[in-house]
């Protein structure tokens, strides 16, 4: 047993320490969870002499609970994340082992779990190293040395273009002949394309007005065509 303590505690040296904003985060998890109706039996110690519970201690070998989490946890007492989690693990697993697989509280602790899980992907990140940090600006700052490039080669070929409008020879009209011509034709067509159907107007209603003539009696066609 003394073996693996010490490996424990020579694994958690080795890990990074809990952060500050870690730190918050977590309190800020253990308030939500003290506050479940299901942290009812794991807030506080278990009392055995109170509860009637003369094989606790004999069955548990190592008691855990949220509030003793919590005092940990505030006064600095955790050296990574692992030893925080490996208390809290101990209350599901404490209740297991002596409560059963499916009895009510372990029910509970097993829905504290689930809570705990689901707000565990919000934890920070671990604070980045100085050799971290300037890895980020070095990047950060080749990133915009490269967009300044393309935006100076941008604005350089624009001015290439405006120079070469102004110091050609040709004319004005030459150098956009494609505008000129197309804002020209435009008008134009619709200039034809009014007059073509004004004039197929005029002869729609001619021949409406001669087949009129024709289905007429003969007396009254006599006397359109006589006058």
């Amino acid at each position: 047993m003394e073996d693996d303590s010490d490996q424990e505690s020579i694994e958690s040296a080795r890990q990074p320490p809990i952060t500050k904003p870690q730190k918050k985060s977590l309190i800020r998890i253990l308030i939500i969870i003290l506050d479940m109706d299901e942290a009812y039996h794991s807030k506080s110690p278990a009392d055995p002499i109170k509860l009637n519970l003369p094989d606790y201690f004999s069955k548990v070998k190592r008691p855990m609970d949220l509030g003793t989490i919590m005092d940990t946890l505030q006064q600095d007492g955790y050296s990574s994340l692992s030893s925080f989690f490996k208390d809290f693990d101990q209350v599901l697993h404490n209740s297991v082992v002596y409560n059963g697989e499916y009895h009510e509280i372990t029910e509970c602790a097993r829905e504290m779990h689930r809570r705990f899980d689901c707000s565990q992907a919000y934890l920070p990140h671990d604070t980045p190293t100085s050799a971290q940090i300037q890895g980020i600006y070095a990047r950060r700052a080749g990133w915009r040395k490269a967009r300044g490039a393309r935006t100076l080669r941008r604005v350089k070929s624009i001015k290439r273009g405006i120079r070469r409008d102004i110091q050609s020879t040709r004319p004005r009209d030459e150098i956009h002949r494609y505008t000129t011509v197309f804002n020209t034709i435009i008008p134009i067509s619709w200039f034809f394309f009014f007059h073509f159907s004004l004039t197929l107007c005029h002869i729609l209603s001619a021949l409406k007005f001669v087949t009129s003539i024709k289905s007429l009696p003969k007396d009254i066609r006599n006397t359109y065509t006589s006058n």
